[in-house]
């Protein structure tokens, strides 16, 4: 069951970010898809409950930091949040990892529910964007980081 309801949150991510989305939504939803996909992957590497399990939080680590590297060149908040919610996955399994004793639904919750959260946050961001695209020009949605930028308040 729960796996049918992962798909279809991000079936319905997936489209509503190519159909209503900018080029960042876009690429947002190539990261989860990319994620769901790697995780997949582990039904033939297998889960691991014990100790630190370094293939998922190989993918969390990719989620934070592609979602972090969004947030500095898309002109975006919700690439920010996206990666806070990832780094709460990352964080879940170093907790695992150093032994620190947390409730095992605690685990789950903050191993798992990040995921979900971001494919959410991205089909509420995206159900915004065409009032966003009606209003602002569509060029403007990547920061430049040029070093004249940085030398305004000098």
């Amino acid at each position: 069951m729960q796996f049918i309801a992962s798909i279809a949150l991000l079936a319905i991510s997936l489209i509503i970010a190519f159909t209503k989305g900018g080029l960042p939504e876009r690429i947002g939803a190539t990261i989860i898809v990319t994620a769901f996909i790697s995780s997949c992957a582990r039904w033939f590497v297998g889960t691991n409950y014990i100790s630190l399990d370094e293939f998922g939080f190989l993918i969390d680590v990719f989620g934070f930091s592609a979602f972090f590297f969004l947030a500095l060149f898309a002109r975006r908040i919700w690439p920010l949040w996206a990666s806070a919610l990832q780094l709460i996955a990352v964080a879940a399994h170093l907790v695992h990892a150093l032994q620190i004793p947390i409730d095992p639904a605690a685990y789950l919750l903050m191993r798992y529910f990040p995921s979900y959260a971001v494919a959410a946050l991205l089909c509420a961001v995206c159900a915004i964007n065409p009032r966003r695209f009606r209003e602002i020009d569509k060029d403007s949605c990547w920061q430049t980081w040029s070093t004249s930028s940085t030398q305004i308040g000098r």
